[in-house]
């Protein structure tokens, strides 16, 4: 195992050996430790928390307290991650990091430190901000949008339906200083780009549209008398509310190049299972347009989405032989590798793989173990009654 993140006594996390691979699909209940992991493996991808751990300074554990895991820390907490030349390690109540690239740790910071400053002044020019003002003004002013640039991945929280709940308050709270969440502002920060970006944007996959006027913005619809008018965000149903911001970001940050991964909690939130299968879908054929990636993560609670991942890995497997054919079922943009995915369970704080290496998919029983304890059930109580 050449790249993996290994977790004891982390928060609901007791023990953990995550391989690392392009995908990593994370499913269990609450409170499991999905989140957890998915929050840890995008603050080890943090080039300014590199620098931190190598000055040694006080603010090793800020990204923990941003992301409220701070927490978590006990006596006999350890973790490691090893991704490519980079390798951390916390024990004893500290860290340590080296990277097999350089020798010297002075030469170490000042790289981290250019590449991180060079790769916001491309995201600066991006986006288009106003660079006739000093660096620290512009940066204090776009905190959370080059905050989040810090680290190459983008993490898209489960709380994110409060971008769509207060889409016409966003600016007036994010001036009022509203104590919001750290991720779910840098994720309210980017809505705000992505909507300058795409001024009419039609969702993926659903007959929706959303505009942004000068004085309004909302989803478009015709009204009683057939005249068109736009639906604020905000009134729109909940499954709206949480895909329509997440696959703006996700395409606005994809097309502009900023991020190397993609942390996505629960993408099946308040959708009916045809949509989950449609946005795994969706999700996939963009995240595989990222180059030199570093892991994608997917958390769920949903069994529609192993099964949908089962059938993408089939269709890879299946369009090897018979592409044409393959791609008439499912499109060959959402295909994956099953060597480029890892997926695992949550349950108890034991975290335990459940892909099976030799059909390369996920293990029947681990996809909708509910629905099996519910027809055993049944057959129990049929029983009763023929009794």
């Amino acid at each position: 195992m050449d790249n993996y993140l290994k977790i004891r006594n982390f928060g609901p996390v007791k023990d953990a050996v995550i391989e690392l691979k392009p995908f990593l699909v994370l499913i269990g209940g609450q409170g499991t430790g999905k989140s957890t992991i998915a929050k840890l493996l995008t603050i080890c991808q943090d080039y300014l928390w590199y620098v931190n751990i190598l000055q040694n300074n006080e603010y090793i554990k800020s990204p923990f307290i941003l992301f409220n895991i701070d927490s978590y820390f006990t006596k006999h907490t350890f973790i490691e991650y090893k991704k490519g030349s980079i390798h951390i390690i916390y024990k004893d109540g500290g860290f340590t990091l080296t990277d097999e690239r350089y020798t010297d740790k002075e030469n170490m910071i000042n790289n981290y430190a250019a590449n991180l400053m060079s790769e916001q002044h491309r995201m600066i020019s991006a986006m288009g901000l106003n660079q006739d003002v000093p660096y620290e003004e512009l940066f204090n002013k776009n905190y959370y949008l080059l905050s989040a640039n810090t680290r190459t991945s983008l993490y898209i929280p489960s709380e994110r339906n409060f971008a769509g709940i207060f889409s016409s308050f966003i600016a007036s709270m994010m001036l009022s200083q509203v104590p919001l969440p750290n991720t779910l502002m840098n994720y309210i920060s980017y809505f705000e780009k992505s909507k300058n970006k795409y001024p009419e944007y039609k969702l993926p996959f659903m007959d929706i549209t959303f505009q942004k006027r000068q004085d309004k913005e909302g989803i478009l619809i015709k009204d009683a008398d057939g005249e068109n008018k736009l639906l604020p965000l905000s009134d729109c149903s909940s499954g709206i509310q949480s895909l329509l911001p997440m696959l703006m970001i996700l395409d606005y940050c994809i097309d502009n190049k900023f991020f190397r991964s993609y942390i996505v909690e629960e993408p099946e939130q308040n959708l009916y299972p045809e949509n989950q299968y449609a946005v795994l879908c969706y999700l996939i054929s963009q995240i595989n347009k990222v180059e030199n990636a570093d892991s994608h993560v997917i958390t769920t609670h949903s069994p529609y989405i192993l099964s949908a991942l089962n059938n993408l890995m089939f269709a890879y497997e299946v369009g090897q032989s018979k592409p044409e054919e393959t791609e008439a079922v499912i499109p060959k943009a959402c295909w994956i590798d099953a060597k480029r995915i890892v997926a695992y369970s949550t349950d108890g704080g034991i975290i335990e793989p459940i892909i099976d290496n030799e059909l390369q998919q996920i293990e029947a029983e681990r996809i909708d173990g509910v629905s099996q304890k519910m027809n055993e059930q049944y057959e129990r109580l049929l029983d009763l009654k023929i009794r």
